[in-house]
């Protein structure tokens, strides 16, 4: 199901989206429509949520009772008088698309939208709603698609068709990529005048988030379909040693990618190409010149979309090979306090010791004869950075602030 999508792919969804955009409701925040029509919708009861990508108030949660609604004249006519833009449907076909998630199974009616006919429920009202674990399409007159779906994850939805008397008016119904699909005859016709997010008709409310509700006047390939489901099909794993050469991470529906790094002194920054890695911009990170220093480092994926940008899982780097993780615990209750600010002790148990600190790039910074028992190590000369401590073949990561 899940499969690589192309930049060309990628690039006409987004010229598409840009200029064929009917509706378009973010959810960022609120509920305005971001397309050139301005065609604000009204919320009742529905509070922002979550969205698929971890940012918080850009989505709409539903409890069952609540619904968004857009009360101006939506889709098309026998006339293809879209909208009331003078033919703005032209063309005669159009591409819905958005996201749903449900938490949890219901054997009643869950509606995610209605395209209301002439305010008439039993005249050729389109609507989509979940049962159970099952997605559906109908109208009044010719659908009737049903796909299945799994509880909890975010799921896309794209629906294309076209007009009566628009040849081969079909009408297909995708869940998350062009190999789930329903495939039915031609939509009712009518003059559609509402729309409806989360109810039908303000009954049969939703029950879960909905994001990313879009209509465009056109009508979508299968690779544009495919482009807009993004899925992060396999994490890096949970830690990698300096034996492993590289991280790798397969998702669909991504734009580009950036990888980036935890080094515990300055949070998570972008990498760039160099002498240490390559790769930075694709989906495997290359380690072409690692050392010791680097342990206990943290990378993860930075990854962008038509729709916003989220994250890989994390990933530790552990050396195994020399000594720097043996006996940490006995050198972490000889070196002390860490994190440090102007002095730093180190307890050494035997005498004429080394006792050396690089910084993050290995070079050497401090070095001291220790005496046996308690030593201190004026660091006021270091700057805010995380530093690495060795004596006796014991390596320990110290960071300095102020």
């Amino acid at each position: 199901m899940k499969k690589i999508i192309t930049l060309l792919a990628l690039l006409i969804s987004v010229s598409v989206f840009s200029q064929n955009e009917l509706l378009y409701y973010a959810f960022n925040g609120n509920a305005i429509d971001s397309s050139s029509n301005h065609r604000d919708a009204t919320v009742y009861g529905a509070t922002l949520t979550t969205d698929r990508f971890g940012n918080t108030n850009s989505a709409y949660s539903f409890d069952g009772n609540d619904s968004i609604v857009v009360s101006v004249p939506m889709l098309w006519h026998d006339t293809l008088d879209l909208l009331g833009l003078n033919g703005a449907m032209s063309t005669g076909q159009a591409t819905i698309s958005f996201w749903f998630k449900v938490d949890n199974m219901y054997s009643d009616t869950n509606t995610i939208f209605t395209l209301a006919y002439d305010n008439d429920e039993f005249n050729g009202s389109l609507y989509c709603y979940v049962m159970n674990n099952t997605l559906y399409l109908k109208d009044y007159q010719n659908i009737d698609l049903q796909l299945n779906f799994t509880l909890i994850d975010w799921h896309n939805v794209v629906i294309t068709f076209t007009q009566p008397f628009i040849y081969p008016y079909e009408t297909n119904l995708y869940l998350d990529d062009t190999t789930n699909v329903g495939i039915g005859s031609e939509i009712f016709g009518g003059n559609f005048h509402n729309l409806y997010i989360g109810s039908f008709y303000n009954t049969e409310n939703f029950n879960g988030s909905i994001d990313d509700f879009r209509i465009i006047d056109t009508l979508f390939s299968q690779s544009q379909v495919d482009s807009l489901y993004v899925s992060l099909v396999t994490q890096p794993p949970t830690t990698i040693t300096d034996l492993d050469s590289s991280i790798s991470i397969f998702a669909t529906g991504v734009d580009t990618y950036t990888w980036q790094l935890d080094d515990g002194s300055k949070g998570w920054v972008d990498l760039t190409n160099n002498s240490t890695y390559s790769g930075v911009y694709t989906n495997t990170l290359n380690f072409d010149n690692m050392n010791w220093t680097m342990d206990g480092y943290k990378y993860r994926c930075k990854m962008n979309s038509i729709d916003g940008t989220f994250y890989s899982d994390e990933t530790t780097l552990i050396f195994t090979t020399t000594s720097i993780n043996e006996n940490n615990l006995l050198l972490r209750l000889l070196v002390y306090p860490n994190p440090a600010n102007e002095s730093l002790y180190v307890n050494s148990i035997s005498e004429n010791s080394i006792i050396n600190i690089y910084d993050e790039t290995g070079n050497l910074v401090i070095s001291q004869k220790a005496t046996k028992g308690v030593n201190r190590i004026n660091i006021n000369s270091l700057r805010n950075s995380l530093y690495y401590l060795k004596i006796g073949g014991l390596t320990e990561k110290i960071i300095l602030t102020r």
